[in-house]
C-alpha cells in the first residue's frame, strides 16, 4: 500500500497592505521554534492590519493552513484565502487573542479556486479599528496537503 506524502510549502514573500512597520522577513516563518519571528504592530486605524503571505510554485492543492501565531490584541483576526475565481478573499477561520503562541491548523476543502498557476495568498486581516499597543507575531506559516490513508478495520 502506498500513501501520499505530506506536501507543504512556505510563503515566498509577504505583503503588508495595512499595519505598522514589520519586524523580520518572510524567511522568519519557514521553521517553527527556531527563535525567528515575523511581527506586525497593529495600527490605530481600520483595518488594524492586512498581512498577506504569498505562495508560489505550488504543485498541490492545499487543504490546510498551519501556523504558529500569537496575537496579543483584543479582536478576532480573519484568516482568509484568495479566491481566484470570485476575485475576493474568503474567510476560512478566525484567530483569537492569546497570551502566548498557539499552533493553528485550519482545515478546508481543497479547491482549484484557491490556487492559480501554482500561486496562493493567505491573508491575516484585522478588519476593525486597531489599537497601536497590539501586535501579531508569526513563528511559522505554511500551506499543507495532508494524506489521509484509508482506515483498515480488523475483525
Amino acid at each position: 500500500m502506498t500513501y501520499s506524502p505530506l506536501h507543504r510549502a512556505n510563503p515566498s514573500s509577504v505583503t503588508v497592505t495595512a499595519g505598522g512597520t514589520p519586524v523580520g522577513t518572510v524567511d522568519n516563518v519557514a521553521t517553527m521554534l527556531d527563535g525567528n519571528v515575523y511581527q506586525i504592530p497593529e495600527l490605530a486605524a481600520n483595518p488594524g492590519f492586512d498581512v498577506r503571505f504569498n505562495f508560489t510554485g505550488l504543485t498541490f492543492l492545499p487543504d490546510a493552513i498551519v501556523s504558529r501565531t500569537w496575537y496579543d490584541g483584543a479582536h478576532l483576526v480573519q484568516l482568509e484565502l484568495w479566491d481566484y475565481v470570485g476575485s475576493a478573499f474568503v474567510v476560512i477561520d478566525q484567530i483569537i487573542p492569546t497570551d502566548s503562541y498557539i499552533i493553528v491548523e485550519t482545515v478546508f476543502q481543497p479547491e482549484d479556486r484557491f490556487v492559480s498557476s501554482g500561486a496562493a495568498i493567505v491573508r491575516y486581516h484585522h478588519n476593525q479599528q486597531g489599537i497601536a499597543a497590539h501586535d501579531i507575531y508569526w513563528d511559522y506559516v505554511s500551506l499543507w496537503h495532508r494524506p489521509f490513508p484509508p482506515i483498515t478495520l480488523y475483525a
